[in-house]
């Protein structure tokens, strides 16, 4: 743990000994975005048929979900391959009539429901792509993909950048003599004690390191840093 006046000051909320818990994420949770029709191409398949859209999604996450990850099940409603006609459009099998329950297209509204791994250290504005999850495509063609687009809330006591987190705590100025140590949470829940060192002012911060966020596809960890104030 060392004292430093780097990076550049982040402002935020001070210190609180309230440690961050898990949220439950639900479905209401999700915001629709809409279908990218942009994204549609032609696909092989029977003649007429076509890719289906891509679909895209928003989830709000805390700073908490982001450091542990997690498995979020998925059900929206999107347009699925029509189970009458198997997705060929056809009445009975014969391609000369259309299918009365999705009017020859092969696909009718429906639920998709599906899990998405959200991984530990994912930012703020990270999209996860599902293949195959989107809209069902006309008459057999592929599917499109679901787009998750993560949103972060504030935190209340940690502020990131990168892998980094930083807090502010403020003690006393009698208790901000060297070797004096105390105790502050750390984003895992658990607690971290750091040590005022020799000719330390207020306003640096304590550096501890791997006490940040996870990064993703990755065994490190970014640091923490703490802002003491007296």
């Amino acid at each position: 743990m060392t004292a430093t006046t780097s990076p550049p000051l982040i402002s935020g909320s001070d210190f609180l000994l309230d440690p961050t818990a898990p949220c439950t994420i639900s479905r209401k949770e999700l915001t629709r975005m809409g279908a990218d029709h942009n994204e549609r191409r032609f696909a092989p398949g029977p003649e007429g048929s076509l890719r289906g859209a891509d679909v895209q999604y928003a989830i709000n996450f805390t700073l908490h979900d982001a450091f542990t990850g997690k498995t979020v099940q998925i059900e929206i409603p999107a347009l699925v391959a029509c189970p009458t006609c198997s997705a060929t459009g056809n009445a009975a099998g014969d391609p000369r009539v259309r299918c009365p329950s999705c009017s020859g297209q092969g696909r009718v509204t429906g639920l998709r429901s599906f899990s998405v791994e959200i991984p530990r250290g994912i930012d703020d504005g990270a999209k996860i792509r599902i293949g195959g999850e989107g809209e069902s495509g006309i008459r057999g063609a592929p599917a499109g993909d679901f787009l998750l687009l993560v949103k972060l809330a504030p935190h209340h006591v940690f502020q990131r950048s990168g892998a980094d987190l930083y807090c502010r705590v403020r003690i006393l100025k009698e208790f901000a003599t060297p070797g004096r140590q105390f105790e502050v949470a750390a984003i895992d829940s658990g607690r971290v004690t750091v040590t005022i060192p020799p000719d330390f002012k207020s306003g640096q911060r304590l550096r501890i390191p791997e006490k940040g966020m996870p990064i993703p596809n990755s065994i490190q960890t970014g640091d923490m840093y703490v802002e003491v104030i007296f």
